[in-house]
């Protein structure tokens, strides 16, 4: 099964598992680093064509044609992030904003998702260091609400 960018552990979020995870926002988008096109959706056209070639390749399916922004010229070049990991334009793509966060269903055909986190971002510890992913009575912090 081939992962989304970026992503290379998912698991679904769980309040037994997750219950003492923290995750630091301050980050940045190194992940990013050695990308040069991301998808966006429809509604994010208007703010990205101010900053981005907006391009159409085929996506994971290999079939239909998806909306892309292009961050950098060559393979593995991103110019839109800064040598301390800071995003440079003033607009980040969604699916970027969205990291280390997914909705992900068990099979192609299931209409029920889950949130689920990639648990190799560097940014999630149980070092008390960013924000709780689930409150004290096992509900969803404020990152995921």
């Amino acid at each position: 099964m081939q992962l989304p960018m970026f992503y290379r552990d998912i698991v679904a979020l769980s309040r037994e598992r997750h219950r003492d995870w923290y995750i630091d926002t301050d980050q940045g988008y190194a992940f990013a680093a050695k990308t040069n096109a991301v998808y966006i959706a429809a509604a994010e056209f208007a703010a990205c064509a101010r900053e981005y070639p907006i391009v159409f390749a085929k996506g994971p399916d290999g079939k239909e044609l998806s909306p892309m922004v292009v961050l950098g010229l060559t393979e593995n070049e991103n110019l839109m992030i800064g040598d301390d990991g800071a995003w440079k334009a003033g607009y980040v793509p969604a699916y970027i904003r969205r990291y280390p966060f997914i909705i992900a269903s068990q099979t192609p055909e299931s209409t029920t998702f889950t949130v689920c986190i990639d648990e190799s971002y560097s940014g999630f510890n149980t070092a008390n260091e960013g924000e709780r992913l689930m409150n004290e009575d096992g509900e969803h912090g404020e990152q995921l609400s």
